[in-house]
């Protein structure tokens, strides 16, 4: 581990307690992952199955800000995202020196279990299906776990045993990567009811909770009407508190609001890696042979020209691939255009790549996670010959800032065009972000 940097805490615990009874310890990791928003791995299974749950919720519309706002069912038709996949290689064996293990995956943002998708959840993080909630429903379930535990195929109890130590890993993506930082905060810093004060109220003494790992797949928080700074709000900035932080960031996501929250707090804990594509890109979810077919920028002929000319320089889409258009007056004089892509049979195997880094991070934090997901990976990856070489070659592409990333190396010119997904498009939510120079930009905090 890197030395602390000036002025950061160390990692939070709670003060170890003697005990005078005759009760029996018991070491216990508990393992909580949050999904990113509109992705429910729960919605997906019903819909491979094709339950009643699928068939009740897919004739829905659900259209944000279309003309009928309602459930829908998004979240069925979406792919598994890395937090899935990390939650299903998970061992079910206790991690090396605890004796009991548990995981609890909590859905994303705007989802409910085998229902209806949310509007508030999904627009702006908040209600039913909104962040705190998720984190609520997270903890809740934790904690069920947890007091509900076997040691062998004997359940504990308050009576006979106490928490030793109680040790959290926490992993999100998207609006979930934001809602497991939140979680660090209700876990070991909420006034009323840390998690130490919730085993309490059960019966259990805890001697000793601390957060090792911190996994996050590009935080996204987006809560609220004005999509700006949530790191106050939501103690985004609780990664300090954690001993390990690895955050891995979508280097060319450029949605305005898809604004990045960095974390800045963990510095000397926490390793921050701007990796190649957009947001999904890096958290999973896209479907493989995917296909774009829509309105990409619209505005003066000079900034579109200028941007479609950008995005065939960096390997996004071949000259034939992306359709300029334009709007005269009555001088005849162009006052207005946008481009229109057109692209077809982009593969999702990129996705592996960050799952597989995740993977090895947590592995070396004690997480039990099965050597099949690496397996699985490089089986997918192997089947592209740009995806093996970027894999065989990563720490070269894991840049530690987005200025350090490497956006005009051939491979990349090559990987995007096959493998790389363009998430902005000229839509009402969606547009991209510019700099002053005209440039694709995001916007990011301190967190």
């Amino acid at each position: 581990m890197t030395e602390l940097c000036e002025g950061v805490q160390p990692p939070a615990t709670e003060p170890e307690e003697k005990r005078n009874d005759d009760k029996k310890p018991v070491t216990i990791r508990c393992i909580m992952l949050f999904d990113g928003t509109m992705n429910n791995k729960t919605n997906i299974e019903s819909r491979i199955s094709k339950n009643e749950f699928y068939e009740a919720t897919r004739s829905k519309k659900y259209k944000l800000f279309g003309e009928r706002v309602g459930e829908g069912a998004e979240s069925y038709e979406n792919g598994f995202t890395n937090i899935a996949s990390l939650d299903g290689y998970m061992d079910k064996e206790p991690a090396k020196g605890y004796d009991i293990t548990v995981k609890i995956y909590t859905e994303g943002a705007g989802t409910i279990n085998n229902a209806g998708d949310k509007t508030v959840g999904y627009g702006i993080g908040m209600g039913e299906a909104g962040v705190k909630n998720k984190c609520e429903k997270g903890i809740t379930e934790a904690v069920t776990k947890i007091i509900n535990g076997k040691l062998g195929n004997e359940e504990i109890n308050s009576e006979e045993y106490y928490i030793k130590l109680l040790t959290i890993d926490v992993f999100g993506f998207s609006r979930g990567a934001t809602t497991a930082r939140y979680a660090i905060h209700r876990l070991l810093k909420d006034e009323k009811r840390p998690i130490k004060k919730r085993l309490q109220d059960h019966g259990y003494d805890t001697t000793k909770v601390e957060v090792c790992f911190t996994g996050l797949f590009d935080t996204v928080s987006s809560h609220g009407i004005r999509f700006s700074n949530d790191v106050r709000k939501l103690e985004l900035d609780a990664v300090k508190h954690a001993k390990k932080v690895l955050h891995l960031v979508a280097a060319e996501e450029y949605r305005k609001n898809f604004s990045l929250t960095n974390i800045k707090s963990a510095c000397g804990k926490g390793e921050e890696y701007f990796l190649p594509g957009v947001h999904s890109d890096v958290g999973g979810s896209y479907h493989d042979n995917t296909s774009e077919n829509f309105y990409l920028y619209s505005g003066s002929p000079a900034k579109v020209k200028a941007d479609r000319a950008t995005l065939i320089a960096e390997g996004w889409y071949r000259d034939d691939e992306i359709l300029y258009e334009e709007e005269f007056n009555e001088f005849d004089q162009a006052v207005y255009a946008r481009t229109k892509a057109n692209r077809k049979g982009i593969r999702n195997a990129y996705c592996q790549i960050p799952l597989k880094i995740m993977a090895k991070a947590a592995r070396e934090q004690g997480i039990p996670i099965k050597a099949d997901l690496e397996s699985r990976a490089d089986l997918t990856i192997s089947e592209f010959s740009d995806l093996k070489t970027l894999d065989n070659n990563i720490a070269k592409y894991k840049a530690t800032s987005v200025s350090a990333f490497p956006i005009h190396d051939p491979l990349l010119k090559r990987i995007r065009h096959d493998h790389l997904h363009m998430s902005s498009k000229d839509s009402l939510g969606l547009h991209p972000r510019f700099n002053d120079k005209g440039q694709r930009w995001r916007q990011a905090y301190d967190g």
